[in-house]
């Protein structure tokens, strides 16, 4: 089985909290889920949509031609009808409307009737649909699980679909941020710039619960700079950016080299130049994050391709950056963080989180110090035993 979905409206109309449920419907069923975002740079207004690939084997990209259409105004229709394919279908604002006026509720209601005939053409029980529902919405999933529920009778099953072992369904955002977790993450500095700026939310959300310090300081070069003290204090660091904010923190980065403090970076790519087109991908800053910096240094560049490699890269990514002392970028894009990947499982790497600091500063220590393997031994202050004072 293989089904092209695309839900579209006006920015505020909840097109990719839809997306999203309707994604985590079809894993907990056993499916594979491809989840790409498209959106322009407006909170209210302009045309935003998801597409979402569905299929019974491992899918990684999206298409542009639907099996379904799941309009929330008719600039939807207008604009994607063109690639709808042959026998397709389109559930809009026609058979939404009558539901919501019934509810009396808010017009974003509209998104849940669309849930539920989606399901219903394809046989899915409505207690499937309304637990997942609930577990989106929580507290406010009463009248959206009637909404569903509505449009669920309204609608007729066309289709019967497998059920098979649920799977699980993460953005690339996600799962860098895991990754981060799993590698001793202490503090996490950002300032905000799409694409990377969903995982300055995703690891605030997750602060207590991880022991970590998430903090947005007033721009991109106090972010490096403070990330630059906290390792120097000991502290796994990194930060977060896209390419106009990279390029403010070149100075900083050949600060991390020359001081061998270790740091993670991570550059989540946008077409450029300058700030570019803000909510589109790119991967067109490598050679940028190979040079970036003046004078000549070490530093190791990192790029996911998917989700589960993003969980493993950003582990190494810690892993050398604390083993050599020098930094290391972790090169994302738009496609990567705000897409969600379906997997059977998530591994994580077997890596020691490891910081290589020295548990006892020797008297005679040289930050330095040439050594056989090149990277010299690391201390952080305060673990002298004898102090020596004037």
């Amino acid at each position: 089985m293989e089904k092209t979905i695309l839900i579209g409206g006006a920015a505020g109309l909840g097109s990719t909290v839809t997306s999203h449920l309707i994604g985590k419907v079809f894993c907990s069923l056993g499916y594979y889920v491809f989840n790409y975002r498209d959106y322009p740079s407006l909170i209210r207004g302009g045309h935003n949509f998801n597409i979402l690939k569905v299929s019974s084997n491992p899918v990684y990209s999206h298409e542009y031609h639907y099996d379904f259409i799941l309009a929330l105004d008719q600039k939807t229709i207008d604009i994607h009808q063109k690639d709808l394919k042959k026998g397709g279908l389109i559930f809009g604002t026609k058979e939404t409307e009558p539901i919501v006026q019934k509810l009396q509720g808010p017009k974003i209601l509209a998104n849940d009737v669309l849930v539920g005939l989606l399901f219903k053409h394809f046989g899915v029980a409505l207690d499937v649909i309304l637990t997942a529902t609930e577990k989106v919405f929580d507290q406010n999933a009463d009248l959206i699980k009637k909404a569903v529920a509505e449009g669920y009778r309204s609608g007729s099953q066309k289709e019967k679909l497998k059920i098979s072992k649920p799977k699980y369904f993460i953005s690339g955002t996600e799962a860098i941020g895991i990754g981060a977790v799993a590698a001793g993450l202490d503090i996490y500095l950002a300032y905000p710039m799409t694409p990377a700026s969903p995982l300055l939310h995703f690891l605030a959300k997750r602060q207590l619960e991880n022991n970590i310090l998430v903090f947005q300081p007033e721009n991109e070069i106090a972010v490096i700079n403070a990330a630059l003290g906290a390792s120097f204090a000991g502290a796994k660091a990194m930060v977060g950016t896209s390419g106009g904010g990279f390029a403010l923190m070149a100075e900083g980065l050949s600060l991390a080299a020359m001081t061998e403090l270790p740091l993670v970076v991570y550059l989540g790519q946008r077409p450029a130049p300058a700030t570019g087109l803000a909510t589109h991908t790119g991967q067109g800053d490598l050679k940028f994050a190979l040079n970036a910096g003046h004078g000549e240094f070490l530093r190791v560049v990192l790029s996911p391709g998917d989700a589960q490699e993003a969980i493993i890269r950003t582990q190494e990514a810690f892993y050398l950056s604390h083993k050599y002392r020098v930094p290391v970028i972790l090169l994302s894009d738009k496609h990567l963080a705000e897409s969600n990947y379906t997997f059977d499982e998530i591994n994580k790497a077997s890596l020691a989180a490891d910081r290589f600091i020295l548990a006892n500063q020797p008297q005679d220590y040289k930050s330095y110090e040439i050594t056989p393997n090149g990277v010299s031994p690391r201390v952080v202050p305060g673990f002298l035993k004898k102090r020596l004072t004037n």
